[in-house]
């Protein structure tokens, strides 16, 4: 029998039919990859077909199969036998179909596959097999070869997958190609993206809440409140999911920053006020860098100067500093108008209405989308319940590490604590009636009043930690410096934040999706469903990298030779170490 390239599965089933003599109905044609002898691959449709062809060399291992028993074939001879396989040794015939130079091949036998059936039936047949000269793979049997390695390694790249299946297999995959695979592979192992939206009404009822916020603890770790999925960053899913989080917090006063997103500021100034938003200081301090280095000025050092300047602006705590700041940035032409431009009232210190705690930044931020960094690839059901666990975890770290606070306070509070302690074991304090103390920091004279815990530097009022001159009149009146931190950093509030109940939610009982589109459990029961937002993916590959700020800390290059920092050797200019 002549198997054609473009033959189709039903022709190749009949014509098997009609040369064996036999009915279709009771047997499964299955065949063998030369590059995986050991594992028998089915035969029941066109995609089989052509897979089965392009991996065909010289041979081609055909099987049909039935239970009950086996038939062997030798030079045209039939010999029937019974065969229950279990863990039997015994050698089952195979069929080779021979690749000839036209294009056609002959029967041959060989003997070797050990059959994985219990029980089976090899019948005869003869095949004439056209194979194609350059292996390749469907879809399918790809996503099946990498399943395993994607469940213990998700972060498999496609040019992996294309060096692996060069050299193991054989067969050259385009990045294409290396890509679909690894996607089918993902649905495979987490399930159809679309179909994850349809159980989230069923996790819902026992999650109770679905949305997302990230706010500080006493100790200055992560607090993930809340979390939620959006279709984009429009106006629209801003302002639902700022009203899900303000319906959480209720009445309670937060700041919030943010990196000054449009769809952000109109809705965050609608539902919390506009004198609570703070803006973050590391993309204000982009947009500047930006800024100088396209209108203002050239070189490198002009371009550090500016920035400093701006740093001098944001991180001053008193209005007197933040003028002279201004006013020593006015020397570049347009610098000051455009910090004047861009709202200082939302991210210098100075200038911003309420308490934030000295914190300038989104870094919490980023931290939270490191912690998600491969979850957030998963399907949207995937990544509610391993946000879940994660969170657990979490919240038990965090609270079994209070065991080991040494103080009132947690360990980084502590050790800015210890810092401002440091610095104040030289500063002179003069004592005044009524709990007010002078202090000379070596400069000026601060006012430090410990009844209403002020100082006129205004640093403990901002950050609710005693600064250094906080610290030295404390020590003046041989009191306990703990006793004067914030109450938000201290133990109990920690028990307070992580006290409570975080109950797992069981899927022993989940329903699925069925071929209809319902979600139904075991026992029948209809659940509502969900379907995946109408969202147009943008063009261009997928990004799984964050973009790195120009100001983030980078690996510090060291040149061993001449034992400098900073170059390489291609960079070098010192001269070499005298031997």
């Amino acid at each position: 029998m002549y198997i054609g390239q473009r033959m189709s599965y039903a022709e190749f089933v009949s014509k098997a039919c009609e040369r064996l003599d036999i009915n279709s109905n009771g047997y499964t044609f299955h065949y063998t990859l030369e590059f995986d002898p050991s594992a028998l691959q089915q035969l029941d449709d066109d995609e089989d077909m052509h897979m089965m062809l392009s991996h065909s060399y010289d041979y081609a291992r055909i099987y049909v199969l039935k239970r009950t028993r086996r038939v062997e074939v030798e030079g045209g001879i039939v010999n029937v036998q019974n065969d229950c396989c279990h863990n039997s040794t015994e050698e089952t015939h195979n069929s080779v179909a021979s690749c000839q130079a036209n294009n056609e091949s002959n029967l041959g036998l060989s003997q070797g596959f050990m059959s994985r059936c219990a029980e089976t039936e090899v019948m005869p047949h003869d095949l004439n097999v056209e194979c194609s000269s350059q292996p390749s793979m469907r879809g399918r049997r790809g996503a099946r070869i990498i399943e395993q390695v994607i469940r213990a390694t998700p972060e498999y790249l496609p040019r992996q997958i294309c060096k692996d299946f060069r050299s193991r297999y054989g067969v050259s995959l385009s990045y294409k190609q290396a890509w679909t695979y690894k996607e089918m592979a993902k649905e495979r192992i987490y399930g159809l993206p679309e179909n994850s939206y349809m159980l989230l009404p069923w996790l819902c009822q026992r999650l109770g809440s679905l949305f997302s916020a990230t706010a500080y603890d006493a100790d200055d770790g992560m607090f993930p409140i809340a979390f939620g999925v959006v279709s984009s960053e429009n106006y629209e899913d801003w302002l639902w999911f700022l009203q899900k989080l303000k319906g959480i917090l209720q009445d309670k006063e937060v700041v919030i920053i943010s990196d000054r997103h449009q769809a952000i500021l109109r809705s965050v100034s609608q539902l919390f006020g506009v004198e609570n938003h703070a803006y973050c200081y590391r993309h204000v301090k982009e947009n500047f860098s930006s800024y100088v280095t396209k209108h203002i000025m050239k070189g490198k050092k002009c371009k550090m100067d500016a920035l400093l300047l701006l740093d001098n602006v944001a991180y001053a705590r008193l209005d007197d500093d933040y003028v002279v700041a201004m006013e020593k940035l006015k020397t570049y032409s347009d610098l000051a108008k455009w910090v004047e431009e861009n709202s200082p009232q939302h991210w210098a210190m100075s200038k911003f209405a309420k308490k934030r705690w000295d914190k300038m930044t989104t870094n919490l931020a980023e931290s939270f989308n490191a912690w998600l960094k491969e979850e957030r690839h998963y399907t949207i059901f995937n990544l509610v319940m391993t946000h879940m666990d994660k969170f657990a975890h979490l919240a038990c770290a965090h609270m079994g590490s209070t065991e080991n606070w040494k103080a009132a306070v947690g360990p980084k509070t502590e050790e800015k604590l210890l810092e401002n302690i440091i610095k104040s074991g030289s500063l002179p304090v003069y004592p005044y009636v009524g709990g007010v103390f002078k202090v000379f920091n070596m400069k000026v004279y601060v006012d430090v009043n410990l009844r209403e815990r002020t100082c006129t530097c205004k640093a403990w009022q901002m950050a609710g930690i005693p600064c250094e001159h906080a610290c030295a009149a404390i020590r003046q009146m041989k009191q306990d410096v703990y006793e004067y931190v914030d109450s938000y950093f201290k133990l109990p509030m920690q028990q307070l934040i992580y006290f409570g109940h975080f109950n797992s939610i069981p899927n022993h009982n989940m329903p699925i999706v069925d071929v209809d589109g319902c979600v139904r459990d075991a026992q029948g029961r209809l659940y509502p469903s969900l379907k995946p937002p109408c969202s147009k993916r943008p063009p261009g590959r997928p990004r799984h990298r964050r973009i790195e700020s120009q100001f983030s800390s980078k690996r510090l290059i060291f040149y061993s030779r001449c034992q400098v920092a900073g170059h390489n050797r291609a960079s070098c200019k010192n001269p070499l170490p005298a031997p």
